[in-house]
């Protein structure tokens, strides 16, 4: 039917079809090129891409990279470790915890109490 057609969303289609065929690492740098600009986003880019492993790449997006990062420069920063709790769409919590040194999960539990 040509008025089914004419509704589709093209735009979000578009989107989404950009999304799927652009690799992780080009939609964190063109993310990081959009917030600080071509030679700074570069540049974070080069020194933050490496730091994202095969899983985390796989789970979140490139924007979520983005945030991330925020809390990882944080925790540098202040020497202490970030929290971010994070209430998905189905209601339950996930909780990330950024840290400049390696975490056991002995050591967490008192923290997260």
């Amino acid at each position: 039917d040509k008025n089914k057609l004419l509704s589709l969303p093209y735009g979000q289609i578009e989107a989404d079809l950009d999304a799927i065929s652009t690799n992780w690492g080009r939609s964190l740098y063109n993310a990081l090129c959009k917030k600080f600009g071509e030679y700074r986003g570069g540049a974070h880019f080069a020194a933050m891409e490496p730091i994202f492993t095969p899983e985390y790449k796989s789970k979140f997006s490139a924007a979520n990279a983005i945030e991330d990062i925020d809390y990882i420069r944080a925790a540098s920063t202040e020497g202490k470790q970030q929290f971010n709790l994070i209430i998905q769409k189905n209601g339950s919590f996930e909780l990330k915890i950024y840290s400049t040194v390696e975490l056991t999960l002995s050591n967490l539990l008192p923290l997260i109490e």
